[in-house]
């Protein structure tokens, strides 16, 4: 897993957030690839380096076809991502941008989600730049990220609906909660897409000691007194040890007269697809000694109205309790290894005193373990050994 530090000193847009990850990924040629998975042979991807006020960076331009009707609704564009021939988890992530703008388009205008009218962002070229980020910060393994303030810019901004003020109001419900600043120049700085992109990495503004790895620029369309890119860089937490995590709450409620398959895989799928952090279950005895569940879901804070609606829709239970919570983490990253089964992915946690935790992943373990006919403990503690091994450091 990886960590992503975001500079959006010019703003952000769909477009910016895609040159930069192509940038950082060196993933060119999958991105260009992209409209053919994505069934749509008639659009392209124009990859491009470009220099801004000094400074080398990419540009990602999506050409689409003269006739291209922008407007869609939020079933069509899910239609997109669900019949193209992209991994599973950057379909989800992809369809959690597109909610989440969806969200906010209907808290700005008053109207039901399924009944949103995408105009601009519902464009091909909007799609391209959404699909792509998902598919990048996939490539990436990005699991976490920190935010700069958020360059807003000033005036209004010709739309769909008329002149809007700038930020959008889209963008400003996208936004809560995120530094931002005005900045001097009249210009839309930061879209809704690129506002969704963010937000759905559900990024720290806290100040943290961070290592520093190359950047990656990228560029905008229009130039300016500054460069008009937005920067992006791999990081690594260099306090060693705890960091807190804010802006998270924790979701729970009993279900009672409810069989064990309704809570089972099909509504953790589902949880975890709209934003949830962790899902977990277990038996209670409640009034008049009735058997029952305590579901419980650990969020941000942005994800918690869409997964209580899921929790009351798929569920009997009539509530849904809500718990400030934060939490400590340990920093975590995926290592591959190499073992006498073959290869694990392992994850490896750094604890305060600098010693490492390393935890076999299971689904890895278990399928080498069918192929190979040996017990599942034996590939677990061989992985274990080899990462002990391979890494070269004390395990806890």
């Amino acid at each position: 897993m990886a960590t992503l530090k975001i500079e959006p000193f010019s703003g952000c847009s769909g477009d910016m957030f895609l040159g930069a990850l192509v940038e950082l990924s060196d993933c060119g040629e999958k991105l260009e690839a992209l409209p053919e998975k994505l069934k749509l042979p008639e659009t392209k991807i124009e990859i491009s380096s470009v220099e801004k006020c000094g400074i080398m960076g990419t540009k990602a331009d999506v050409i689409v076809p003269k006739e291209e009707h922008a407007h869609r609704h939020l079933p069509q564009i899910h239609k997109i991502i669900d019949e193209s021939e992209l991994p599973d988890t950057t379909k989800l992530r992809a369809r959690a941008i597109f909610h989440l703008l969806a969200e906010s388009e209907s808290k700005a205008h008053g109207i039901p989600v399924e009944k949103v009218h995408f105009h601009e962002v519902g464009a091909l070229d909007a799609i391209i730049d959404i699909v792509g980020s998902a598919m990048l910060l996939d490539e990436l393994c990005i699991e976490k990220a920190y935010t700069d303030p958020v360059r807003l810019g000033h005036g209004f901004v010709k739309a769909a609906h008329g002149q809007l003020p700038i930020p959008a109001p889209a963008t400003r419900f996208l936004l809560d909660g995120i530094p931002t600043f005005r900045g001097d120049t009249e210009k839309e700085m930061t879209t809704p897409t690129g506002a969704a992109i963010l937000r759905s990495l559900n990024p720290i503004s806290e100040d943290e000691p961070l290592k520093l790895g190359k950047p990656a620029y990228g560029a905008g369309s229009a130039d300016f007194a500054h460069p008009n890119m937005l920067r992006l860089s791999l990081v690594e937490e260099t306090n060693g040890g705890l960091s807190r995590e804010s802006g998270r709450v924790l979701l729970q409620t009993n279900i009672d007269n409810t069989s064990g398959e309704f809570v089972g895989r099909n509504l953790q799928e589902k949880l975890f697809a709209a934003g949830a952090l962790d899902v977990a279950t277990y038996p209670v005895s409640m009034k008049k000694g009735r058997p029952g569940i305590v579901l419980e879901v650990y969020c941000p804070t942005d994800c918690e109205e869409g997964l209580a609606s899921i929790i009351l829709s798929e569920t009997n239970t009539l509530g849904v309790r809500r718990i400030e919570s934060d939490r400590y983490i340990l920093p975590r990253e995926i290592q591959k290894i190499d073992t006498f089964f073959g290869p694990v992915s392992v994850k490896v946690a750094t604890l305060p005193n600098g010693q490492l935790r390393m935890m076999p992943e299971f689904d890895d373990c278990a399928s080498l373990a069918a192929i190979k006919g040996e017990p599942i403990w034996r590939v677990y503690e061989a992985a274990k050994q080899a990462a002990s091994s391979q890494l070269g450091a004390k395990q806890s």
